[in-house]
């Protein structure tokens, strides 16, 4: 969620849609795309949260990126 605050315009008249769904031990975050010129970006932050999951997990999680939204699939342990 962050990364979508950080990577994309908004206003009133054109909001950032988030959502957040869970099914099939899966937590899906997305968001529309309306990109803003970030500059220097290293996109560290979905590397990290990908190697966390790898040795958290043991488990991978995916992006789904279109020219109209950006998804994270998260996988989750159920206790």
């Amino acid at each position: 969620m962050e990364n979508a605050v950080k990577h994309n315009e908004f206003s009133e008249s054109q909001p950032l849609r988030i959502s957040l769904h869970i099914h099939n031990g899966v937590i899906e975050v997305s968001n529309n795309l309306q990109p803003k010129e970030v500059k220097n970006s290293s996109k560290i932050g979905l590397r990290n949260l990908k190697e966390r999951y790898r040795l958290a997990l043991g488990k991978e999680l995916s992006i789904e990126h279109t020219k109209d939204y950006f998804k994270v699939y998260l996988p989750y342990l159920e206790i």
